[in-house]
């Protein structure tokens, strides 16, 4: 199968005159100034955010000429209002207009309360840091906020205006004033969602990173916070499509405008599996590494592995549209796209050979003429060769087979599958398989977790604690939950989840569905005759 090559930073600034001139002309088109439209624009494919043009226009802003860059610092300099406002708790002032070009199309007192919601979300709840002050520029030191008349389908960008430590900046917001004619959300709502995803622009670039290379993971982060502060508005479905269309494209494509708006369910998911802390704990680490890196960092701090989490993300992925199964895997499943096969075969013995991106999943279909169909999910976690080699890929084999050989894993009755690497990267796969729309468990595949995680497990972080139980488990296990005076609090038979690993899923309440007090706690997994035992640190907030 043709993979195309891949692209990893967009917007890449040199002293090459065209792409200077087609940053410069889409910087004119976000701020409204000519018609001009992006490059490749399309439903799938497209900005809504300015960031990537404004923040490599400033980081590169001495590439241009002395006029041209006049004329950009003239451009991007803070518009003057004819009013403002200081929102309910005190952190922004809101400039905007009531007449003329740029005049508010929707209630400036709610785009305020908007905008302390997402304050609120992100720093108070999350423990995200604050961005820093502008010392005084808008006026005072509140974050500053304009609205202004912006270029059709441009939702509003974050501009880091200027430097306040090493690749860390101060900035200020500009939003749509009427969300109309171009946007798939209208007015407050889709100004609600960009209060959202502004603000946390800002607090990246003001304490985390300016690294344009990770852009990707800039937009994913913004978007996702979208539907963490604004759970019922659900703007990012619009983005979707074109990721759950080829879900072969690296988790860090970055081609032309689409820059990681419709992969915000990466961070959608790994909140609902680790906790939103996880996100908080990848933006820490991105001070001083990539954002792979850190995001594979971070999964293995919370005691799993990136490969696992990873090719786990990739069966929910299947689980969409009108194959959603209620209460699981993501919550609005069935509100989302369903992923493209990228090739069907015979159910039957075969062998096909790959070439797979870095960090991407192939979902293969096989299908006989009973109506049975077998999809299996391959997932490439190089995570080495993504940060040396990221336009590279790695080629392998996929084996089917009827009957047990060496090396082949069991995935359904009568269906085993082997992958084998063509390269020398050897381990740097994980497959799942989806039998008649079940998934299966195989044998072989899973690894037994060897401690609780996260651990200590904070209500006011998490929303489940993961517990080892035994591989050998027939679907089910008890659950015994001691406090340290050794008095039952929990007992229940749980699912036991196995994909790749084996554990237990629980929300640290007791059998009243009450929070535990802080303190130290024993457990017991019992699967048949398999026992796991071990202690759990649990605070309550």
């Amino acid at each position: 199968m043709t993979k195309k090559l891949i692209t990893l930073l967009i917007f890449f600034v040199t002293v090459n005159g065209q792409n200077l001139d087609s940053l410069y002309n889409q910087l004119m088109f976000v701020k409204k100034l000519t018609d001009y439209k992006h490059d490749h624009i399309s439903s799938d494919d497209y900005v809504k955010c300015g960031l990537g043009i404004v923040g490599q226009i400033r980081k590169n802003i001495n590439q241009f000429s002395i006029s041209k860059q006049n004329e950009i610092n003239s451009i991007l300099s803070r518009p003057i209002a004819e009013k403002s406002i200081v929102s309910p708790k005190g952190l922004f002032r809101i400039h905007y207009d009531e007449t003329g070009n740029n005049a508010i199309g929707y209630d400036i007192n709610e785009l305020a309360i908007a905008f302390d919601s997402a304050y609120t979300f992100e720093v108070t709840k999350l423990g995200f840091l604050p961005p820093p002050s502008d010392n005084g520029l808008g006026g005072d030191d509140l974050y500053d906020v304009y609205v202004q008349n912006l270029g059709s389908g441009i939702y509003g960008f974050t501009d880091p205006e200027n430097e306040v430590s090493s690749g860390l900046y101060s900035s200020y917001i500009m939003i749509d004033n009427d969300f109309g004619a171009g946007f798939p959300t209208k007015g407050i709502d889709a100004a609600r969602v960009t209060a959202a995803h502004e603000f946390h622009h800002a607090i990246q670039l003001g304490n985390y990173s300016s690294n344009f290379s990770d852009l990707y993971y800039f937009e994913i982060t913004s978007t996702a916070m979208e539907e963490f502060v604004y759970d019922d508005i659900n703007d990012y479905y619009n983005y979707l499509h074109s990721f759950f269309a080829d879900p072969t494209k690296p988790l860090y494509y970055a081609q032309g405008s689409n820059v990681g708006y419709n992969r915000a369910i990466w961070n959608i998911y790994l909140s609902k599996i680790f906790g939103m802390d996880i996100i908080k704990s990848t933006w820490e680490s991105m001070r001083n590494f990539s954002a792979i890196e850190s995001i594979a960092s971070a999964i293995g701090d919370r005691g799993s592995s990136f490969k696992n989490v990873f090719n786990e993300f990739a069966t929910w992925l299947w689980f969409t549209g009108s194959r959603a199964v209620p209460n699981e895997f993501f919550k609005e499943a069935e509100n989302y796209p369903q992923v493209k096969v990228q090739a069907t075969y015979q159910l039957s013995p075969t062998e096909i050979t790959f070439n797979a991106n870095h960090i991407s999943n192939e979902f293969l279909l096989f299908a006989n003429n009973q109506n049975d169909s077998l999809v299996v999910i391959v997932s490439e976690c190089d995570i080495n060769s993504a940060i040396t080699s990221p336009n590279s890929t790695n080629n392998y084999k996929v084996n089917l087979t009827s009957s047990t050989e060496s090396g082949d894993i069991k995935i359904a009755d009568n269906y085993f599958i082997s992958v084998s690497l063509g390269g020398t990267n050897a381990g740097m796969f994980e497959t799942s398989s989806i039998l008649n729309n079940t998934l299966q468990n195989g044998n072989g595949t899973l690894n037994e977790i060897e401690f609780p995680y996260p651990q200590p497990f904070l209500y006011s972080k998490y929303n489940n604690i993961f517990l080892p139980v035994s591989k050998k488990s027939d679907g089910s296990a008890e659950l015994y939950v001691y406090s340290s005076d050794m008095n039952l609090v929990f007992s229940e038979s749980l699912n036991v989840f196995l994909i790749n690993n084996a554990l237990l899923k629980w929300n640290a309440k007791d059998n009243n569905g009450n929070k535990l007090p802080s303190g130290v706690y024993y457990f017991v997994t019992q699967s048949n005759d398999n026992i796991k035992k071990g202690k759990i640190v649990i605070i309550n907030d």
